[in-house]
């Protein structure tokens, strides 16, 4: 090994873990190492959620942890997942009681 071989190979070294700082300077700037709180912009739509108009056995939106009561027991209310007005005895698949 001659004194030129010693210097390819530091030289290889170096251009390898430039190429890597390099690569990994770009994800950085990206922002896809940056740590982000995962939240739901939108609310999924009634054919998503298999949203029907009347109750799944006991099960109803007037029970279910989701549902935003309208004005009396009877009006339309909203949900936390499902888009649009809720009647009090539709139910869908995101169905949870309370309590």
């Amino acid at each position: 090994m001659n004194q030129n071989d010693a210097f390819d190979a530091g030289r290889r070294k170096w251009l390898k873990t430039g190429a890597t700082v390099a690569a990994l300077g770009a994800v950085a700037a990206t922002g896809l190492f940056a740590p982000r709180a995962v939240r739901a912009e939108e609310k999924a739509s009634k054919d998503t959620m298999m949203y029907q108009p009347t109750p799944h056995g006991k099960e109803t939106c007037a029970n279910c942890i989701h549902y935003i009561p309208g004005k009396n027991p009877k009006a339309d209310g909203t949900c936390n997942v499902v888009a649009g007005a809720v009647a009090p005895q539709a139910w869908c698949v995101a169905y949870a009681a309370k309590g």
